[in-house]
């Protein structure tokens, strides 16, 4: 046999809590952000979105890849194996920078929304776990909404 889904009222619904923050707390009925509360129900088209902010790492990586070559090139014309030394310890350098700036910087993840026509971004981390569990929270209320409130 099968089970009748409940249909929780919105007062009920309201009381669900999803996740809760000081940065964001979602419940059954709406999304409350420091500055803003957003209304379930008038939130549609929930995406991620990554913002890649190393525009210097990949300038990095290509100039210590550059390196690598020139010292190589350099090494086998005149014959001069420290070349390659000081372009492999340069390109390690750089290697190590690189990965130093990644720990330190890392990439921005964001949910956006349409809320009442107009794009907004719902919330933002830099901590993959956090995010996660922030988007499952909002997808999981969003789909506690019946479609007789929408």
């Amino acid at each position: 046999m099968y089970k009748r889904q409940e249909q929780r009222s919105p007062a009920r619904r309201a009381r669900v809590v999803f996740y809760r923050t000081p940065a964001i707390r979602v419940t059954g009925t709406a999304i409350e952000t420091p500055g803003r509360i957003f209304v379930l129900r008038e939130i549609r088209s929930i995406r991620r979105v990554e913002t890649f902010t190393h525009a210097a790492r990949k300038v990095a990586l290509i100039c210590s890849a550059a390196e690598l070559v020139l010292a190589t090139v350099a090494a086998v014309r005149y014959g001069a194996a420290a070349l390659v030394g000081g372009g492999l310890t340069a390109a390690v350098t750089m290697a190590v920078a690189v990965l130093i700036d990644g720990r330190n910087n890392p990439r921005r993840m964001e949910l956006h929304c349409t809320y009442r026509g107009e794009q907004v971004m719902l919330y933002s981390s830099s901590e993959q776990r956090t995010f996660e569990a922030v988007r499952r929270a909002v997808l999981r209320a969003a789909e506690s909404i019946s479609p007789d409130d929408v």
